[in-house]
């Protein structure tokens, strides 16, 4: 039996808004189409490379989450 990584049937397309308590508000740099795949996140003008199981499992739940409350990266 071929151990194979996760699939997605809706992958996490580019520009996705993520939060995070280190480093704010940012956007995926790059789509996500495994869990077990490392992606690229901006956070301003920093690049930082994170799990996707920490992007789909806490930033971007946590980034809907303050939109939702209306506290969204473009509120003021």
């Amino acid at each position: 039996m071929e151990n194979k990584p996760a699939e997605f049937k809706n992958p996490i397309p580019m520009s996705t808004n993520v939060y995070s308590e280190e480093h704010g508000w940012g956007v995926t740099f790059t789509g996500i189409t495994g869990i077990d795949e490392n992606t690229s996140v901006k956070f301003g003008i920093k690049r930082v490379v994170l799990a996707a199981r920490l992007i789909i499992g806490e930033l971007i739940p946590a980034a809907e989450k303050l939109i939702k409350e209306g506290k969204g990266p473009d509120s003021k």
